[in-house]
């Protein structure tokens, strides 16, 4: 019944995509859902709906929808904005013509992050260890190269990188809403920032409902650390050899 569920959902959301949608696509703990929540933040203000919503991840995901999500058959409530559809799911043909923003993170992070993610949520089933995992054909960093590369010669996509983000919030927040279409005010994008952040998005989570925290084993935090460079602490020598000739296989794809 549940995989009739998601295909039900994957169908829908596909036919009714149209390109007039954007598409704020990553391979998972790339960074995200940091950028939803900004945007959703920052459309709250915008459309001075603030006061109406409380925002924890039940809201963030009923309103901001993902493609195979029942999300995706909630009304969009930030006319005439432009529909932002969240995507973990690789290029394809049925989106080729769709605006995509891509959130890019340095692959060792997203490894290390991803790691803890799929060993605290319910919904995965593995007994990989950190060495393991990063060269698992379905989690590691092969499957991490082969969705970027999927979307590297899309027409029409703004690739954004986390750690700019981290760097420059501001800066880089303004160019997604610039390639998104709307209107600029930086006190509003200032405001989002604060409001998206670290701290506040563990509270989010905090606000969220039993359904939702249930997901997680342990009282897991989603937005875990954020930190640069996390990869540092896991990978090994032997690791660092096996990213690297991975990184050289795709890019030399990507150059083909």
């Amino acid at each position: 019944m549940q995989v009739f569920k998601k295909g039900f959902y994957y169908a829908y959301s596909y036919l009714t995509i149209s390109q007039r949608d954007i598409l704020l696509a990553s391979f998972p703990k790339a960074g995200n859902t940091w950028v939803r929540i900004f945007i959703f933040h920052y459309l709250l203000k915008f459309y001075r709906r603030e006061e109406n919503f409380e925002v924890n991840f039940d809201t963030l995901d009923r309103y901001m929808p993902e493609i195979g999500n029942k999300s995706i058959f909630q009304s969009w409530i930030f006319n005439p904005t432009r529909r932002i559809l969240k995507t973990h799911n690789k290029n394809n043909k049925i989106i080729k013509k769709i605006p995509v923003i891509y959130i890019d993170r340095d692959p060792r992070d997203i490894m290390v992050s991803y790691f803890h993610y799929t060993k605290k949520s319910n919904r995965f089933k593995h007994n990989l260890n950190f060495g393991s995992f990063i060269r698992n054909r379905k989690y590691g960093l092969e499957a991490y190269y082969k969705h970027k590369l999927s979307y590297e010669q899309h027409t029409n996509i703004k690739f954004i990188n986390y750690e700019d983000i981290k760097s420059d919030p501001v800066k880089n927040f303004t160019n997604i809403l610039l390639f998104i279409g709307v209107e600029i005010n930086q006190q509003r994008i200032k405001n989002a920032i604060y409001d998206s952040n670290m701290e506040n998005t563990r509270k989010a989570q905090l606000k969220s409902s039993k359904d939702y925290n249930k997901q997680f084993k342990d009282n897991f935090t989603f937005a875990r650390k954020g930190e640069k460079k996390q990869w540092i602490d896991y990978f090994q020598e032997e690791d660092l050899q096996y990213f690297e000739i991975i990184k050289r296989k795709y890019e030399n794809s990507a150059e083909k």
